[in-house]
């Protein structure tokens, strides 16, 4: 079953106002058979025309899975980790698993910047168990450059519910991207067998 993603928007909605002017001339004391007696006053009015903009907070994933195969652990290895950031297990040798470096790629769709907040539907204890599970994340930029803050650049541990991820990723098309890590500990009694979990991430204003 592949892994589904989930965006969200919000809306913030902002009005402009625009000031249209009419003048209008009226004239007085136009003599009957010459011009001599011609005077001019303005008068003035106002109108408004409203219009509602509408900023968009949208986060798609452009990579949707990460995969790390089959494996078990080794003889004599109580506990594997395994890194989707750098396509390796630690320690080295610790099980049969085999995967390529890979990541989750979010890309700010909207029309303004975004915070992205990332949750796992499960935690480690219920998606792996075993005597020592592990199951974490960390956030990082996928394009050079840019303003944004990751506060999840650090591995952190899933709690099954939503954790930052990224602060006000822009929207400007070379830099809108950002890449979502994912380590897993498989260790002695882990459940077997294909287990998935379904990771969420959700867009919100950076300044509601």
């Amino acid at each position: 079953m592949d892994t589904t993603n989930k965006t969200l928007a919000l809306l913030l909605v902002a009005a402009i106002v625009i000031s249209l002017g009419g003048t209008m001339v009226s004239l007085n004391k136009l003599g009957e058979f010459q011009l001599s007696g011609v005077t001019g006053r303005a008068v003035t009015t106002s109108g408004l025309t409203n219009l509602s903009v509408t900023a968009t907070f949208v986060v798609n994933l452009t990579t949707t899975a990460v995969d790390f195969g089959d494996g078990s652990l080794a003889d004599g290895y109580a506990v594997c980790s395994l890194n989707s950031d750098t396509g390796a297990i630690l320690p080295v040798n610790c099980g049969t698993w085999s995967f390529a470096k890979q990541n989750f790629t979010m890309e700010n769709v909207g029309s303004d910047a975004i915070n992205i907040t990332i949750d796992s539907e499960q935690a480690a204890a219920a998606f792996i168990g075993g005597d020592d599970p592990g199951f974490a994340f960390k956030c990082t930029d996928a394009e050079v450059g840019g303003s944004e803050t990751y506060p999840g650049a650090a591995w952190t541990a899933f709690t099954g519910s939503a954790q930052k991820c990224v602060g006000a990723l822009g929207s400007v098309s070379t830099d809108d991207e950002s890449a979502a890590h994912i380590m897993v500990n498989v260790s002695t009694g882990a459940t077997t067998g294909d287990i998935q979990n379904t990771i969420t991430f959700a867009a919100s204003n950076p300044t509601p």
